[in-house]
């Protein structure tokens, strides 16, 4: 497990370093193609490594398979499941960049550090295609922000074709241009709430209306399990992305300003209704799945927060954010029976 922590020290590192220069430009794409290793080169890493690995060759045999129509045919162009592991990695990794890049041009290092932290295990490691549906959405944001409706839709409608679940991220360019007053927030918080409570005592209806959509079908009959569909306690991630709303809402009333930009407008909004989300979907740990397309902005979030601050407060309000990665590391690599001991095709 040590390479994990090295890795991500070697990040963290990299970000305290990090200002807007040709040589944090220059690591960044370092970082980027490290990353892209690191993922696409692992062997036997992964829980579902060993299924993604058996159908890639029921594939190459022509049986058919359970899996979304893009990542069907990753899974035929490439000629190993070794190729389609690596595959994975670039597309998503790319993404991710591009994402970065565009949001917080100046923070691409720190955004992989927390990134690393708290989603690589399971978006890039375990999830791989519902990881390269979620780094595919993010990047479609980019196009809600500058109202290109065509390229927004037509990319996420792309992610969907790599896992189902993306096409919950399809309202996300009508949801980022609302007005959220406070008033509404206060009061969506409470539906949201409300709702929770409806849905734990009505889950097996839940699951049997969505069974009705051919797209859900087989998810809904194997989620139903009650292994799968338990609800979801409060989680320390939870009460983090709460603080950090509150703390977001300070910033909104105390420097209306930082909010002028729209790209952080659209992702104070996907972080909003992360919010909700997360609060509605704990009927079921598994539908918190869904969310990810949206929790995943709270990255950005973290970054808004953290220059929010005073010059002289943000080196250390940087670090205790890159503890807080570590921490949820620490989780990702110790939680459950995860197959997480690293190897790469090289040594195998």
């Amino acid at each position: 497990m040590a390479v994990y922590y090295i890795l991500f020290a070697l990040l963290a590192f990299f970000s305290l370093l990090e200002r807007d220069n040709k040589f944090s430009k220059i690591s960044l794409k370092i970082i980027l193609l490290l990353l892209i290793l690191f993922v696409g080169l692992r062997y036997q890493v992964g829980n579902d490594y060993a299924e993604y690995f058996m159908h890639h060759s029921f594939i190459h045999q022509g049986s058919t398979n359970y899996f979304e129509p893009l990542f069907t045919l990753l899974n035929y162009i490439t000629p190993t499941p070794y190729h389609m592991f690596f595959a994975s990695s670039v597309i998503s990794f790319i993404f991710l960049y591009l994402s970065f890049k565009y949001f917080a041009p100046n923070n691409g290092i720190l955004l992989f550090t927390l990134y690393f932290g708290i989603y690589l295990i399971i978006f890039d490691i375990h999830i791989i295609r519902q990881g390269i549906a979620i780094a595919m959405v993010l990047y479609s944001w980019k196009f809600a922000v500058e109202n290109k409706k065509i390229k927004f839709f037509s990319l996420v409608l792309i992610a969907t074709g790599f896992h189902s679940s993306a096409v919950i991220a399809l309202p996300a360019y009508f949801l980022g241009k609302i007005k959220f007053t406070k008033k509404l927030k206060v009061s969506l918080l409470s539906i949201s709430t409300i709702t929770l409570f409806i849905l734990v005592f009505f889950k097996n209806l839940v699951f049997d209306l969505i069974s009705l959509f051919p797209l859900f079908e087989r998810y809904a009959k194997v989620y139903l399990d009650p292994q799968f569909s338990s609800t979801e306690p409060i989680s320390f991630g939870f009460m983090l992305n709460i603080v950090a709303f509150f703390i977001i809402e300070y910033i909104i009333v105390k420097r209306p300003n930082s909010f002028n930009n729209p790209k952080m407008q659209f992702v104070e909004n996907m972080f909003f209704v992360g919010i909700l989300a997360s609060i509605v979907l704990r009927f079921s740990s598994i539908a918190l799945r869904f969310n990810y397309f949206y929790q995943i902005s709270n990255i950005f979030i973290f970054v808004l927060i953290i220059f929010s601050f005073k010059e002289k407060m943000q080196m250390p309000v940087k670090v205790v954010f890159i503890i807080i990665a570590l921490l949820y590391l620490y989780v990702n690599l110790n939680t459950g029976h995860a197959i997480l001991d690293y190897k790469t095709i090289l040594s195998k």
